[in-house]
């Protein structure tokens, strides 16, 4: 039998499941909240959150998580899956990837209770989600002006070791072990003691209703892992490393132009992408930096210099 989840307000019951807000701070007009789905299973288990909503702009792990919600059973289940489909609620009233202080929440570490709103949002995740975790999933697809494809990306534990049973579960056949930047909220997951690992697909602001259900089946997929549901393993699927590859950064501002389709094979040297400025006279050539694959690359037209530009995937290995 399960035990009570109860969090501010709210007590869930073993065998119930309630949608509810939490209260983060104070503003002058209410206070600033975010929603929060729990299931709690009949039976005792693990503890599972799945995050989306880093990002204002990033609406398909948002819909997969209400779908998810809706599809779970929990006289069925075991242990409690904590939801949160939008956790910046400020960025996401203003349609944009971060809320009116301009910080971006990924880059906040465990956050702050005396900093910034961004800051107060991301320690309140860790003060009342993640600490009452043992793993955590962030569902991240990329925001408006890009398009990515589907992989996973494990954080390593405390001690330094990799489960990768836990990340390849989710059911894709890419995972990037690289170097995201130290302030990123999946590493301060991960010295938390949290198994987490961070899934991208997607982006361009929309809700594609195929990648909707490719997050909701690698979730679902997760759980069976987890021994939370009962489910068919997608452990069997044969996945791959990417290594020592990221977005490559623009070093003119004009007009980006790319005839790019995802995982496409290119070579090192390989022009991807052109920069022009308004009188459409050519002011750089992106080129691949190695042979490898199209992870993600720019669609709108508009680009600063500094923005990203194309990542190329350099795949290293196949690990079963």
């Amino acid at each position: 039998m399960g035990k009570p989840f109860e969090i501010q307000k709210a007590s869930i019951h073993p065998g119930q499941k309630v949608a509810t807000w939490l209260e983060v701070c104070q503003d002058f007009d209410g206070p600033v909240k975010i929603p929060l789905l729990v299931c709690n299973g009949q039976k005792s288990g693990k503890c599972l959150y799945v995050v989306s909503g880093f990002y204002g702009d990033e609406y398909a792990g948002m819909e997969a998580i209400y779908q998810l919600f809706h599809w779970l059973k929990p006289d069925e289940m075991s242990g409690t899956f904590l939801g949160v489909p939008m956790l910046n609620t400020p960025a996401f009233d203003l349609i944009k990837r971060t809320g009116p202080d301009e910080i971006i929440l990924n880059r906040t570490g465990s956050g702050n209770a005396k900093g910034f709103l961004t800051e107060k949002i991301t320690k309140f995740f860790f003060d009342h989600i993640v600490s009452r975790a043992d793993h955590g999933i962030e569902i991240i697809d990329i925001g408006i002006y890009y398009r990515i494809t589907s992989f996973v990306a494990p954080v390593r534990r405390r001690d330094g070791s990799l489960d990768l049973d836990y990340p390849k579960a989710y059911g894709t056949d890419l995972i990037w072990i690289g170097n995201a930047s130290p302030t990123v909220v999946r590493n301060a997951v991960g010295e938390a003691g949290v198994d987490v690992f961070m899934t991208e697909l997607g982006g361009e602001g929309r809700c594609i209703e195929e990648h909707v259900d490719f997050e909701v089946k690698g979730m679902k997929n997760v759980l069976n892992h987890l021994k939370m549901i009962k489910g068919e393993s997608a452990l069997d699927i044969p996945c791959y490393y990417l290594y020592d590859s990221f977005w490559m950064h623009s070093q003119s501002g004009g007009i980006f132009r790319s005839k790019l389709e995802l995982r496409q094979k290119v070579s090192k040297g390989e022009a991807l992408a052109t920069i022009y400025d308004l009188l459409d006279r050519e002011l750089e050539v992106i080129q691949s930096p190695h042979d490898g694959i199209i992870i993600g690359f720019r669609t709108v037209p508009r680009i600063r210099p500094g923005d990203w530009t194309v990542w190329v995937g350099r795949i290293i290995e196949e690990i079963g």
